[in-house]
């Protein structure tokens, strides 16, 4: 069972999280800062370190969370429908992408937008975890489709040279 300290201390965190996502909201941009974030909780930004090192593992923590959610939302819908209907599956997936997308642009954004300047996620750990499980998700029904032998090789073999140059300029970096 847990602790009172402990209960209020989830909340917090919790409200720290909202807040910082309401901001990203508001603003159309994925960077916040502690001071705004405190500001708005009526806390001193000193405060918010206590529950969080600093601005990087308050985003870490975003970025995981969501990860996770987009994981569990394409996991979901590709569930929706039979293993057997390759085609609904990787429709229902897609639905549920863009779903996702258009209630929270700016989770999107912050996880599959542009780098939020001055954040480098780690290495290892929460953001790599919950990425991979949404990646897994996205490439599922290919490979289900591999397996049953229903994948067909790619009708498009090379890229544009205009669209490769562009890609390798994009903040993205996708190539």
């Amino acid at each position: 069972m847990q602790t009172r300290r402990e209960i209020t201390r989830e909340a917090t965190v919790r409200e720290i999280k909202e807040t910082a996502l309401a901001r990203m909201r508001d603003s159309g941009s994925t960077e916040v800062r502690f001071a705004d974030i405190a500001r708005d909780m009526r806390m001193s930004a000193p405060a918010l370190y206590r529950y969080f090192d600093g601005r990087d593992e308050l985003l870490t923590a975003l970025i995981a969370d969501s990860f996770t959610d987009l994981a569990t939302a394409l996991e979901q819908a590709r569930d929706t429908v039979p293993t057997d209907d390759l085609g609904g599956r990787m429709v229902a997936i897609c639905q549920a992408l863009r779903s996702w997308a258009v209630r929270g642009p700016h989770r999107f954004a912050l996880v599959l937008g542009p780098p939020v300047p001055g954040y480098a996620a780690p290495e290892e750990g929460p953001t790599t975890e919950a990425a991979h499980r949404a990646m897994a998700a996205l490439k599922s029904v290919v490979y289900e489709a591999k397996v049953v032998g229903r994948l067909r090789p790619p009708q498009r073999t090379e890229v544009d040279p205009g669209l490769v140059a562009d890609l390798a300029r994009s903040p993205l970096r996708v190539v």
